[in-house]
């Protein structure tokens, strides 16, 4: 018996041992081109990965062609030290197969403009969008200065009765990619620590969701007559204004230099 265990233990450790080296290799140009990759777009914080998924199919843009390829969705645990505290960003990454045999090696339009990034032909780079969101969302929500930007909104809307109880958040737009958003000056969250809100509504990359705390309210707001009384006595920044209650659709305005549009 202990002569066949012996045997067994002989015969698959090293199948261990090579599934072990194969795992951490896999790991490591993982994490390599997950720092590669950040890096080069500026984020000079730490990641971690945290998780790993699959993702059937995923569409990428290559030369102009749409290929669609198989990839793994590694999640992540993004950190940087801003303003003296340690902040985390959680967010995911696809990578293809083809990421994990090699460690990450820049391709050479990786230094040019983000729109040549995005149609590199010496590499299929994952969207923006993929990384975009959760850094957008952390600097809305630490950045003093945006944090004074909503509450200014706030104030502005809350001096209409029916609006005392609003919840102001600002939100990105679906599917739109990072490099649309202009960089600040500060080198926070790879520049994106500053981006402008304001300009960001105005572009129509930002919107501004609207919300009442749970059964606070039951009456049907009108919310173009509601932002019309606002915009009588305040300056609203330039943007879509979109309401969310008792699970309607939602009411949408847009303001465009201090008026309401009709589009």
């Amino acid at each position: 018996m202990v002569k066949n265990n012996f045997k067994y233990l002989k015969i698959t450790m090293p199948l261990i041992l090579l599934l072990t080296m194969i795992t951490i290799f896999f790991y490591y140009n993982a994490q390599e081109n997950i720092k590669g990759f950040y890096k080069t777009r500026g984020f000079q914080g730490k990641v971690q990965i945290t998780g790993i998924g699959w993702a059937d199919k995923i569409t990428y843009r290559m030369n102009k062609e749409d290929e669609v390829k198989h990839y793994l969705i590694f999640h992540i645990d993004y950190q940087e030290t801003i303003n003296n505290k340690k902040e985390h960003v959680n967010t995911q990454l696809p990578l293809h197969i083809q990421d994990l045999l090699y460690p990450y090696i820049a391709s050479p339009t990786e230094s040019d403009s983000d729109f040549n990034r995005q149609n590199s032909e010496y590499k299929i780079l994952p969207d923006e969008r993929e990384y975009g969101d959760d850094f957008i969302k952390k600097s809305i929500k630490i950045n003093p200065r945006n944090q004074k930007f909503i509450n200014d909104i706030s104030k502005a809307l809350s001096t209409e009765k029916d609006l005392k109880n609003i919840i102001v958040q600002i939100e990105p737009v679906p599917y739109t990619t990072l490099y649309t958003y202009e960089r600040g000056h500060s080198k926070a969250l790879g520049g994106y620590y500053d981006f402008s809100l304001k300009d960001a509504l105005r572009n129509k990359q930002l919107t501004v969701q609207l919300s009442f705390p749970s059964a606070s309210t039951t009456k049907e707001i009108d919310l173009h007559s509601q932002l019309e009384q606002v915009l009588k006595n305040s300056e609203l920044p330039d943007g879509w204004y979109i309401l969310n209650q008792n699970n309607d659709f939602p009411k949408e305005v847009h303001i465009d230099d201090n008026q309401i549009r009709i589009n």
